[in-house]
């Protein structure tokens, strides 16, 4: 009966995966391990990977019942210290066990980031001795203890999706573990949290379109009711109503082309609002390439769709490197919400730069992928795309087009210069549907602007400079700081010995002073 004796040992002891919290109480194992294992299936179910990542879940800190570990745990737990024993390499030869190889690199990474199948193995041993001694010392005595805390563990193995198969495409396996990961990282930091709080996981609600276009569309019409009628707003309603028309399309890629001063903003989100509410998805991410722009559109994107209610949660989450969210007012429900939600684009409609988009699309650390997963099933709204990198174009491509096909992903890409996307192999075979018929006479019909190429013979800069202030109004474009503090030195000069002859004057405006471009 000596296993007898063993089970009630086990049974004895608890089992812990984190130290006290500000409450002094620690953190279950089977709590931990369930928890994350609930929240990692929420986040992938959308991709329908719910199951495999809820067991990899389970797995995911097995080690941590090795008793070694849990010996150390509560010796460090007074001074807040690393326990710095392995406890991810059990959950990795338990799903090698299993032949479910994006597992292994999934929790194999949930700490470090996502590695190489070298660096995977090594958590083995480095040889067949080491990794028996593995098997038969910390494995087994981690093993033992899970079998009574968490018993579904081992035989509610799920199987492996016929997407990972070695015959799959290679890209898309790779996508499906990123999203997986993904998945993992975000309910265990999430579970983790909740227990040093001392309280519930935070689980935003995903976008509800259907009230979120209602105030988008209110807000809109109040806006155009107060502001002054301008010569492009039969163009901008033009523009407007293609896209909103063009919502109800089945989801895929679409290009919004119009020429800059059209509302593109506008009309690209009442596009991704009317066909959120029209085809279910989840959320609608807009990605902009400046940082300037990205500070624009939240702003516009802010008035139009976050609620009156000051006290209710804010819609709008506005993330890139330039916004602060650091607990500096803990007070503030509302910056501790931009704080989280940053972290994880729990968010409803999410504003960002392209910079933090693909890092998380191509990154390997749990802090970039973490948000991944949030992208599945959502409306994806790229602006400004000509300005993406010509060179990485190709992998752009490709990975739009398995966001597309994989993971319900309906992508936008809206400029007034789009970019020869089609011309790339990854999207050759994708129907790319044009938002605005014709874009080409729309732009003909928007023309504001004659351009004259003055080569021969060529103005100098203080030419230029004389005939602008010769206009009532007059915009210079220069290359350089040097080149607009040259510009504006000139303009003054001109302007002061003009003035004797009854010239209006030169007006310093913002951003051309003296005083900007130094």
């Amino acid at each position: 009966m000596w296993w007898y004796a063993d089970l009630i040992e086990v049974r004895s002891r608890r089992v812990w995966a984190h130290s006290k919290n500000r409450f002094g109480v620690r953190h279950r194992i089977e709590d931990h391990l369930l928890g994350t294992a609930k929240l990692a299936r929420l986040f992938a179910s959308p991709f329908g990977l719910g199951e495999l990542a809820w067991w990899t879940g389970l797995v995911h800190d097995g080690g941590k019942c090795w008793q070694a570990w849990q010996d150390k745990l509560l010796l460090v737990e007074p001074t807040n210290g690393r326990v710095g024993l392995d406890h991810k390499s059990f959950g990795v030869q338990l799903a090698r066990r299993h032949g479910l190889l994006p597992v292994e690199f999934a929790v194999a990474g949930h700490h470090g980031g996502l590695t190489n199948r070298g660096q995977v193995d090594g958590l083995f041993g480095e040889d067949a001795a080491a990794e028996e001694r593995l098997r038969s010392g910390p494995w087994a005595d981690a093993e033992k203890r899970l079998r009574v805390a968490l018993p579904e563990m081992f035989p509610q193995v799920p199987a492996l999706p016929v997407e990972f198969e070695e015959s799959a495409e290679r890209l898309t396996r790779e996508f499906l573990l990123r999203f997986l990961f993904s998945c993992l990282v975000d309910a265990d930091v999430l579970d983790t949290k909740a227990h040093v709080e001392g309280g519930q996981p935070r689980v935003g609600s995903d976008l509800d379109a259907p009230v979120l276009l209602d105030r988008f569309l209110t807000r809109r019409a109040d806006f155009l009711r107060q502001r002054e009628p301008g010569a492009m707003d039969s163009h901008r309603q033009r523009l407007f109503d293609a896209a909103m028309a063009a919502a109800s399309r089945k989801p895929g890629i679409f290009r919004l082309t119009a020429p800059t001063g059209t509302a593109k903003t506008i009309a690209a989100a009442g596009f991704a609002l009317q066909h959120a509410a029209s085809h279910g998805k989840r959320r609608v991410i807009v990605a902009v390439p400046f940082i300037t722009i990205t500070e624009q559109n939240a702003a516009v994107y802010r008035d139009l769709l976050d609620p009156d209610d000051p006290d209710a949660e804010r819609v709008v989450l506005e993330h890139h490197s330039h916004v602060e969210v650091s607990d500096t007012d803990p007070t503030s429900e509302h910056h501790s919400w931009r704080r989280l939600a940053s972290e994880n684009w729990d968010a409803p409609f999410v504003v960002t730069t392209t910079v933090q988009l693909f890092e998380s699309l191509f990154g390997r650390t749990q802090s970039r992928m973490r948000r991944l997963h949030r992208i599945a099933d959502s409306v994806l709204v790229l602006d400004e795309v000509q300005a993406l990198p010509h060179h990485l174009l190709p992998q752009v491509a490709d990975a739009l087009r398995i966001l597309t096909q994989r993971f319900g992903v309906t992508v936008v890409l809206s400029s007034a210069t789009q970019p020869a996307v089609r011309a790339l192999g990854p999207l050759k075979t994708l129907e790319v549907h044009e938002i605005l018929p014709d874009p080409e006479s729309f732009f003909a019909e928007c023309q504001r602007v004659q351009y004259r190429w003055r080569l021969d013979p060529k103005p100098t800069l203080v030419d230029m400079v004389k005939e602008a202030v010769t206009h009532q109004q007059a915009l210079m474009v220069v290359n350089t700081v040097r080149d607009a503090r040259t510009a504006f030195l000139h303009a003054r000069e001109v302007v002061t010995d003009l003035e004797w002859s009854g010239c209006v004057g030169f007006e310093c405006q913002s951003g051309v002073g003296e005083e900007a471009v130094e």
